[in-house]
């Protein structure tokens, strides 16, 4: 019997090179769908394409306030930050690109209050002592 190899997702799409988009989980169909998309653009996409897009089924065109998506994104960071991932606008402002981002981790507050060993002792050079 032959043991086939282990198959693993490639990091880079192939064809076009791009990273493909990790895994994430939320609630809810339509913020399943925004962050899909948002994760599938690397490079980002704007408010009026997530609309255009995710909307792009429904009868009525979508919401009638594009802050609608906003909220949506907002409520889908509250479940992605503990994926360890945030959505966030590139800048903000009309025509803000939203990307997907990773967070960084934060170190305990008991390890970042104390001091490393280095500043403790501060900084220490050869030109400290001096010669007569």
């Amino acid at each position: 019997m032959t043991e086939s190899p282990i198959s693993r997702r490639p990091f880079f799409c192939p064809a076009c090179r791009r990273p493909f988009p990790p895994r994430l989980a939320v609630h809810g169909p339509v913020r399943q769908r925004i962050v899909d998309l948002i994760a599938a653009r690397p490079d980002g996409i704007t408010r009026g394409e997530i609309i255009a897009t995710v909307y792009a089924d429904d009868i009525d065109g979508g919401p009638d306030n594009p802050n609608t998506v906003s909220v949506l994104i907002k409520r889908a960071n509250e479940e992605l930050a503990a994926q360890g991932f945030r959505i966030e606008p590139a800048w903000l402002g009309r025509g803000a690109r939203y990307r997907l981002a990773r967070i960084a981790e934060k170190r305990p507050r008991s390890l970042a209050a104390r001091p490393t060993p280095d500043e403790q002792n501060g900084p220490t050079s050869h030109h400290d002592s001096r010669r007569s």
